[in-house]
């Protein structure tokens, strides 16, 4: 079974979350396939995205709106 959790961003780029043997597998594949992507260890930033589903510094616009 894949493991993984895929989150798109604002920006349309998407995040893999997912173990690091499946990266490792997922990097193979990847490559294989001409995939341009890049691997980086979860930051904080990237669970409270994952969490509330908006990026920290959307905060700041919604407290002008109010």
């Amino acid at each position: 079974m894949k493991a993984g959790i895929i989150v798109k961003g604002l920006d349309g780029l998407e995040q893999i979350l997912t173990t690091e043997q499946e990266a490792r597998r997922l990097s193979k594949e990847f490559i294989e396939r001409g995939v341009r992507f890049s691997t980086n260890p979860v930051s904080l930033d990237d669970i409270f995205y994952y969490i509330v589903k908006r990026p920290i510094d959307e905060d700041e616009d919604y407290k002008r709106h109010e």
